[in-house]
């Protein structure tokens, strides 16, 4: 169970991740949470090197019921460990919490491309909605009492010690227990409320953080004044700039990249070799550093 930490911020990635990912097809008939969990988004990856994320079947407006089967997925899968009764050991409690919500995990994994490199249209909404809930899941699992007294037995029992399993095994299972204490695990009831409120809040304001850059950086821009800054920028492009002088507000509202100005001619430096690029680099910091 990777588990990305949302309490802190909604790209702050490791620790332990549940996460998933869901779009649904056709009307609404019959169960959403069955209809959702049957979509391609939810099925593991195919292609080459461990599966390539399907993005032509992404729909933003289907994130939010996503997540919240993902969501529901993966509690089930919690709980199955939490609540059995055989005895807790290597195999039935941490292989199996780490190969729990592995479709929230791609979900997830989609997700936060689109809130940092597509964030249009209905994506801020999106995000402010959803990475507070995915605090509340991760606070869940943390704060879930069964699970963890099953951790801590598989910590505390003689496998560690003798044998029996691998130096990569004995250290994942140390982590496990420790990244759990570290997330609230053995604190009172009142103090486990307090921490997730907290965490939500967090959540929340990281992502109003994140946002506030993002809209921040749409207005930015390095003015030139001398052809001798584009050195290097072949002349085509120039001729591109200036062809796109007029369309630069449109562009600033699909996509957040920094332009350079030479005699009111934009220039798209992110489209850029990068070896051009890396010889503009003085373009992109403020006028008053240069």
């Amino acid at each position: 169970m990777n588990h990305r930490s949302f309490s802190s911020s909604s790209m702050v990635a490791v620790l332990f991740t549940v996460a998933t990912m869901i779009p649904s097809y056709g009307q609404e008939t019959g169960d959403k949470t069955n209809m959702t969990s049957q979509s391609a988004l939810l099925q593991p990856w195919g292609g080459p090197h461990g599966g390539v994320p399907p993005w032509n079947l992404v729909r933003t407006d289907e994130f939010s019921d996503a997540f919240d089967t993902a969501i529901a997925m993966t509690k089930k899968e919690i709980d199955a460990i939490a609540d059995q009764d055989t005895p807790p050991n290597f195999e039935n409690t941490i292989v199996a919490m780490e190969n729990s919500g592995r479709a929230l995990n791609r979900l997830a994994s989609m997700f936060f491309v689109y809130t940092s490199n597509l964030n249009v249209g209905p994506m801020p909404d999106l995000e402010k909605a959803i990475v507070p809930k995915l605090s509340e899941h991760e606070d869940s699992i943390y704060q879930n009492d069964k699970l963890f007294a099953r951790i801590t037995k598989v910590f505390e029992s003689e496998s560690m010690k003798n044998g029996d399993l691998t130096h990569a095994q004995v250290r994942l299972v140390d982590d496990t227990y420790k990244t759990f204490i570290r997330k609230g695990a053995k604190l009172t009831d009142t103090e486990k409320a307090k921490l997730s409120q907290i965490n939500t809040r967090l959540a929340r304001l990281f992502t109003d953080f994140s946002q506030n850059v993002l809209e921040d950086e749409k207005g930015y821009v390095t003015w030139i004044d001398s052809k001798d800054d584009l050195a290097g920028l072949p002349e085509h492009r120039r001729c591109d700039g200036s062809s796109r002088q007029g369309t630069r507000q449109s562009r600033r509202q699909v996509c957040n990249h920094q332009h350079a100005i030479l005699n009111g001619s934009v220039f798209d430096l992110c489209r850029q070799p990068w070896s051009t690029r890396k010889g503009l680099a003085k373009l992109l910091q403020p006028r008053r550093q240069r």
